[in-house]
């Protein structure tokens, strides 16, 4: 549980053919907020939807997203609402950095995604998708422009 309260996103998996989802939600609820994991964004994640009736998904659709592991249904929207979450955490950078400096394009790689990297006289133009904590490391760092 230690590594939960350093999450960026939680997954929350419930059992849409539990007769106790709504109780196992509560009580998951209650030992993140007991852990401090409170504040951390959480996403619902309702498995098993093959063994549900369908017109009761409908209604279950409105909060998380429902999907089935065995048929694979609703993992596409599961991807896609993971991708837009981390998307949104990251912010892009345009940086101007000594070729030298590979521990800066590093960070960049380790913590986002590179979009392109220009070599000119010993310096690199990178323009990067990067968290916020990595951005600011490398404007930090930048070369700033004449």
């Amino acid at each position: 549980l230690e590594e939960v309260r350093s999450a960026s996103l939680l997954l929350h998996v419930v059992d849409l053919s539990s007769s106790l989802r709504s109780e196992q939600i509560e009580v998951v609820d209650r030992v993140l907020n007991e852990i401090g994991a409170e504040h951390i964004p959480r996403l619902l994640v309702k498995n098993k939807a093959d063994l549900v009736d369908c017109a009761w998904l409908k209604d279950e659709a409105n909060d998380g997203v429902v999907v089935s592991a065995i048929t694979g249904q609703g993992l596409d929207q599961l991807r896609a609402r993971i991708s837009k979450f981390f998307a949104n955490l990251q912010q892009e950078v345009t940086v101007t950095l000594p070729v030298a400096r590979a521990d800066l394009m590093a960070i960049a790689h380790r913590n986002g995604r590179v979009l392109n990297l220009e070599y000119q006289n010993g310096m690199v133009s990178m323009r990067a998708m990067v968290t916020p904590t990595a951005a600011a490391v490398l404007r930090r760092a930048a070369i700033k422009a004449p």
